[in-house]
This record gives structure tokens, sequence and C-alpha cells, in this order.
């Protein structure tokens, strides 16, 4: 398979695999607003929906619609690990294109598509100024009545950042902290991502890389316990390499939504998860000559 590096990439595969199956990062809480949106399409002749990433619950759910899905990723670790997750039964499978591609420069039809969905595609991007440029792009690619539908995540315009070891000591010392986290504790782990040691307010980009190398620092200095955080240590030092390699970006929401309109109307956001998470509609705005 081109661009697969079987000796490079096939541990990852199966770590993402493995990973995938209990990550709280699926979008199942999410489906029903993804359906809803979906159902906008219903009465369309053959809609073709544009799918940023192949997460395959959104995916399948498109193809259950009746619709031709094109799937774009520019990780043939995820293209490879997510195939293990697609069931098509009682589907036609050749009514999807899965596409090795750069969501900024793969070739695509313009006006071609009725619907862009991707789940936290947004979060995925490295800076911000790529926020405008795949944004202006998907206006480009939709049809004029065209949607585009997903989860995003951003931090509330109150937020203020603490370091790595105030956030370990909050943790341990709070109520509902677990200092021997048996499993991996996610909302722990986006709090240190976006600690004052990852995150950048300038690009809107955190890093699990820079996570990493600063808990390591840590434990080297004793200012942490590898014994009361070692299931966490463990965790982060063993995840897949598709993650650790990627930055990923999370701007304040007033950020986030100057650059949604500049090229949509916000048609509905609802809260999916606390004040860092919301489901957008979004439309494209008319183009002014």
């Amino acid at each position: 398979m081109a661009g697969f590096k079987f000796s490079e990439d096939a541990e990852n595969v199966w770590r993402m695999i493995e990973w995938w199956r209990n990550s709280k990062f699926r979008p199942t809480g999410a489906l029903p607003f993804y359906e809803r949106h979906l159902e906008r399409l219903r009465n369309r002749s053959n809609p073709r929906v544009l799918v940023l990433g192949v997460t395959p619950e959104l995916r399948m759910l498109a193809l259950r619609k009746g619709c031709e899905v094109t799937a774009v990723d520019i990780s043939m670790v995820m293209l490879n690990a997510m195939s293990e997750f697609m069931d098509y039964s009682g589907l036609d499978k050749t009514r999807e294109t899965v596409i090795h591609g750069d969501w900024l420069s793969v070739p695509l039809e313009k006006q071609g598509y009725d619907l862009a969905m991707g789940d936290g595609f947004l979060n995925c991007l490295d800076n911000l100024r790529d926020y405008g440029t795949l944004l202006a792009r998907l206006r480009d690619l939709l049809k004029p009545d065209g949607y585009v539908s997903t989860r995003t995540s951003n931090l509330p315009d109150t937020w203020k950042p603490m370091n790595i070891l105030e956030l370990l000591e909050d943790y341990g010392n709070s109520q509902t902290g677990n200092p021997h986290p048996g499993c991996f504790d996610l909302q722990l782990s986006l709090r240190l991502a976006l600690s004052a040691d990852s995150y950048s307010e300038q690009s809107g980009r955190w890093s699990w890389k820079k996570v990493i190398g600063k808990l390591r620092m840590l434990e080297e200095e004793g200012r942490i316990s590898n014994e009361i955080f070692k299931p966490m240590l463990d965790y982060f030092y063993d995840m897949p390499q598709f993650w650790t390699i990627r930055d990923r970006t999370m701007p304040r929401r007033h950020v986030l939504e100057d650059c949604l309109r500049r090229d949509f109307d916000v048609v509905e956001r609802v809260n999916v998860g606390g004040a860092a998470t919301n489901m957008y509609l979004l439309k494209p705005l008319v183009k002014k000559f």
C-alpha cells in the first residue's frame, strides 16, 4: 500500500486499534447530532458527503443515509487502523472513496459536496492560520446550500493556564482527584495538554510531546513520584507515536468563532461536553465579488 511503511508503522497501527477500541474520544455521544444534520440531505438526489478524517462511525452513518462518501486523512496509520472498525454489512461499499491526503491541498471537486463532516477536525490542525485556510477551502468545496457538521473543542474565554506541576498537585489534593488512576483520567490528560508548559496562546496549539517531556523531567528531578503517578506516566510513555508527534489546537471560543464566521453562518451551536465542546452546524456565506 502506497505510503505505508510496514517496518515503521505496523506496530503503531496495532496500538492505535487497541487504543481506539476503548477511547473516550470516539464520537458516540455526538452521533445523534451528526445524524440530525445528515437528515437535512434527505430529499436531495445522490447527496455527497466529505468526511474530514476516517472516523468509522461517521463514514458508516453517512453510508446508511444513502450518501456517497469521500473520506480524507493524511495519516496512513489512521487509514489502516480505522479500517478495522468499518462494518459494511448492509452498506454499499462502492459508494465510499478513501483518500490519503492533506485536507488543505488534496484535489477535490469544487462545489461538489452537500455536507462536510469531521469529528474534531479543526482541533487536528497545526495552527490557527490553517483554520482560515481550511474553512475557506471547505466553503469552495461545498455546494451553495451545503453544510459543515463538526464537534469542536475550544477554551473558555475565562480560562487561565497552570503549569504541569501545579495541575498534578491540584489533582492529587482534590476530593475527586485520584492519585492512583488505575485507568487513565481523560480530564487530567487534557488539563496537562493545556498547561502553561504545553499551550501557546498565540498559535492556540498544544503538544503531547511537550507534556511527555515535562513529565519525564519532573520525574527525573524527583518532583513527582514514579510510584504515585506510574499509571499516568505509563499511559503517556506508551502512547501511539501518531499522537506524540503531532500538535493539536484548541483556541479560545471567541477566536474559534471569529474564524468560523469569516466563511460561514453558524446555523446551530449545541454544547455537548462541558464548556469546552460544542457541535456546530455551519452554512457557507455567499461570496461577495
